[in-house]
């Protein structure tokens, strides 16, 4: 430690045989040996010197590490049962934890039950977890049964798992089997699985087999997965992936099963995703056999499965998974997304292709697609996709389709994904010039909408004149809306009373006023007075 000229204490280091320090080049002086007995009383000294909670708690621990419990205990006890912060407290819990005395446990114990402080609790039971007194092992399983303290359960049911011990076992067993809490049994399974020597996995292996909790069965199913060889794990799983009457734990199954790896488990999980009556349960072994074998023969696989499996949403996830493996799975998904007969999975095609593949492929496959796919859904897709390619042939293209595609649908998506580009200056051109010169009003509609979401004061601009100049009825009222929608709060007052006092439509004068009906803190009343005299 170091210390002021004041004497308070400004910094605390423990060190020992397992808790080394960096000399950070400096030399040791080394000048003898000291007891506990002396050591003891100049630590415990040292709490008074200070009042910062993080220094104390550095006391605590340097008083906790001493090796005399019988010197050691009463005063950890003291400082855990204090007023001090609640940092402070759940250090001398922690510490009291490697101390095996009755008394640690006792306080331990009561501390678990029925401390004000969360974390104090937590850190209580945690305690009796590590504590190797024998009475450490009842209190640890009495407070993982009857504590009120959810979380002071689950921190003792996971000390329980350093027990080796019989009774420590068979309480873990009883708790994942049937305590009232579902979270205090999974903690329980989990635990079972970190038990020494594997004594735990033959009740998790029948946990994951017969528990009435779908929740608790797929924490089974995981911990298997985590402890048990390959070899006794796959049968156990495979079995549950067909059988269990839960899609959730056979999704479980099968998820495990591919982070196990190995011929046998592919072949397993492939059979899930030909065969499993539940397209859930298929979609999760497509997922599964895209990350544990992206291979020649998987892409054949899928391939298949995206063409004839029965459920469309099995045949989107194979198309997805296909992108995912790679340069190995895009020409399957190109070709999926020229001739497949569904125009859902053409649509996830493209979309795939879009995340994908190489930008220059990509470009020239969705322009193709945009122009020739039946579908104008597909077609939209494939413009959409365009879109999120930030490239300049892909932005040339968005603009041709923006102008002269024939499907009106299309040009709209093509309008909407050009405000997206970040391209300001060209896009507010072109924008400008459909608004205003575009036969068809759903489009110049599209297009000045788009402008007002660029916030940028030229789009507002032309939105403005758009508004002023004659010219389709809808257009204009589109236009004054956002404009209203879009400008700073003063700005719109002078458009709706300058289109107002000027000749236009009778739909145009509604429009004007209901935006200024509509205006924050009753800023448009004065124009609408003017309007009603």
């Amino acid at each position: 430690f170091s210390s002021d000229q004041s004497g308070k204490v400004t910094h605390v280091h423990i060190a020992s045989m397992y808790l080394p320090v960096d000399f950070r080049g400096r030399t040791l002086l080394w000048l003898g040996r000291a007891s506990d007995a002396q050591s003891l009383p100049l630590v415990e000294g040292l709490f008074g010197s200070t009042a910062q909670p993080d220094l104390r708690q550095d006391i605590v621990a340097a008083v906790g590490i001493h090796g005399t419990s019988d010197a050691v205990v009463p005063i950890l006890i003291r400082w855990l049962n204090s007023k001090e912060p609640t940092d402070v407290r759940s250090q001398a819990a922690e510490w009291l934890g490697f101390h095996p005395s009755a008394a640690s446990v006792v306080a331990l114990s009561r501390a678990a039950r029925s401390d004000a402080a969360r974390d104090v609790r937590r850190e209580a039971a945690e305690g009796l977890g590590d504590n190797t007194l024998p009475a450490a092992t009842d209190s640890a399983i009495a407070v993982a049964r009857t504590a009120t303290d959810r979380d002071a359960r689950r921190e003792a049911v996971e000390g329980l798992g350093q027990k080796d011990s019989d009774r420590a076992l068979a309480a873990l067993v009883a708790l994942a089997q049937s305590d009232p809490d579902v979270d205090v049994q999974r903690e329980a399974v989990e635990t079972l699985g970190e038990v020494p020597d594997g004594r735990g996995l033959g009740p998790v292996r029948d946990i994951a087999r017969r528990h009435s909790r779908s929740d608790v069965r797929r924490e089974a199913v995981e911990t298997l997965g985590e402890h048990l060889t390959p070899t006794d794990a796959i049968p156990t799983l495979k079995a549950i992936a067909t059988g269990d009457p839960d899609p959730d734990v056979q999704r479980e199954a099968i998820e495990t099963l591919g982070q196990l790896g190995g011929s046998e488990a592919l072949a397993a999980v492939t059979e899930v995703a030909r065969t499993h009556p539940n397209s859930d349960v298929r979609r999760q072994a497509i997922e599964t056999l895209g990350q544990l074998a992206p291979t020649a023969e998987t892409v054949r696989l899928l391939s298949t499965i995206a063409v004839s499996d029965q459920s469309e949403d099995v045949q989107r996830r194979a198309v997805e998974t296909l992108g995912e493996i790679g340069d190995l799975g895009l020409p399957a998904v190109i070709n999926i997304a020229r001739t497949h007969p569904s125009t859902d999975v053409r649509r996830k095609a493209i979309e795939t292709i879009g995340e994908h593949a190489p930008p220059a492929q990509a470009l020239d496959l969705l322009g193709q697609i945009a122009r020739r796919d039946p579908n104008p859904d597909v077609q939209r897709k494939a413009v959409e996709a365009l879109g999120a390619l930030h490239d300049d042939r892909a932005y040339r293209l968005l603009v041709e389709f923006a102008r002269t595609h024939p499907v009106t649908d299309v040009r709209r998506k093509a309008i909407e994904a050009l405000g997206e580009t970040g391209r300001t200056d060209s896009v507010i051109a072109v924008l400008s010039d459909l608004a205003r010169g575009a036969e068809d009003p759903d489009i110049a509609r599209e297009a000045v909408e788009t402008l007002g979401e660029l916030q940028d004061a030229r789009a507002l601009t032309a939105v403005a004149r758009i508004a002023r100049a004659p010219g389709d009825v809808d257009v204009r009222r589109k236009a004054i809306e956002t404009y209203a929608q879009a400008a700073s709060p003063d700005s719109p007052h002078a458009l709706l009373k300058g289109v107002l006092a000027a000749d236009a439509p009778e739909d145009i004068y509604s429009r004007v006023l209901e935006e200024l009906e509509g205006m924050d803190g009753g800023a448009g009343i004065p124009a609408l007075i003017d309007a009603a005299r």
